[in-house]
């Protein structure tokens, strides 16, 4: 393990992979950008340089970055954005629909047991199927919701916010409403299963995935799954990660946990799982799993 120095909010200083070094101090990377230079034996380049000589710029990793632009990527991965603080809901916001499964991810073939786990569930009045999101500590922070019916994108999915019918009036202040703001990207869906055991140790491989229908299969799979409620993953959602993964009993016995990124197959996917490869290949042994153009694990 080489030491390394942190001076600034992207430069890193380490010992130089391209000879000798045995002093920190030598070598410079900026991790914003890739650049990176030896103020002893010269060398120099960006990031693909860097990979070549560590010998990871293989077929398969040049595929994988086809068409992307690492220096935006890079910066994508540095970029800590503002993390949303986790106000917990009442539990009662659940009472009027839970229970309830969607017939239509029944008919799908989503396992009965599945979405009672995950408390997926329906409310009738708005003809939306209800995804509960719980944080690592099991707290009710947030809803998010599908039409059930109406497929169209702009319509397709919402965070709850003034829908959960006439309990809302006897459970939450107006104040609060109004300045309630979905945890979107801070929490995981189904973090709550996850990222405890991660930390434990009771986890070696977790599979992060973009969305809930993704997440349910990936679960009925037999595998750890966390949704990002997205392609990217937030600045948040990547701190928690780090922390679970530094916290691990596995890693503190100097082995990995395997993080497979199962990103929909299309270029926004490909981009994202790319970024968080960067962000979390340090602390994790990263997996891209190449999924199909055009499809997604669910």
């Amino acid at each position: 393990v080489r030491p390394v120095e942190y001076r600034g909010k992207t430069e890193l200083w380490s010992l130089c992979p391209f000879h000798d070094d045995r002093n920190v101090g030598s070598f410079s990377v900026d991790s914003s950008t890739g650049n990176h230079f030896c103020w002893v034996c010269g060398a120099q380049g960006g990031l693909v340089s860097l990979l070549k000589h560590f010998g990871l710029w293989t077929q398969k990793m040049r595929s994988a970055f086809k068409g992307i632009d690492l220096t935006a990527l890079l910066k994508g991965t540095s970029d800590r954005g503002k993390v949303q603080s986790l106000t917990p809901l009442p539990e009662a916001l659940l009472a009027h629909i839970k229970g309830y499964r969607p017939r239509r991810y029944v008919s799908k073939g989503h396992m009965r047991h599945i979405l009672d786990n995950m408390e997926v569930c329906y409310d009738d009045q708005h003809q939306r199927i209800c995804f509960p999101v719980r944080s690592a500590t099991q707290d009710l922070v947030g809803i998010q919701s599908r039409v059930a019916f109406d497929t169209s994108q702009h319509l397709r999915w919402k965070w709850y916010r003034f829908e959960l019918g006439d309990m809302q009036k006897y459970l939450l202040e107006p104040e609060f409403l109004d300045a309630y703001e979905p945890p979107r990207s801070t929490v995981f869906y189904n973090e709550h299963q996850v990222l405890i055991p991660l930390a434990q140790g009771a986890i070696d491989c977790v599979v992060i995935v973009e969305g809930m229908g993704g997440a349910l299969r990936v679960m009925a799979a037999g595998y750890p799954v966390l949704a990002t409620f997205g392609t990217r993953m937030g600045a948040g959602q990547k701190q928690r990660m780090l922390n679970a993964l530094r916290q691990s009993v596995i890693s503190r016995h100097g082995h990995k946990v395997r993080v497979v990124l199962a990103h929909d197959g299309d270029a926004p996917g490909r981009q994202a799982a790319l970024e968080v490869l960067f962000y979390l290949g340090m602390e994790a042994d990263c997996v891209l799993a190449e999924l199909p153009q055009g499809k997604d694990p669910e």
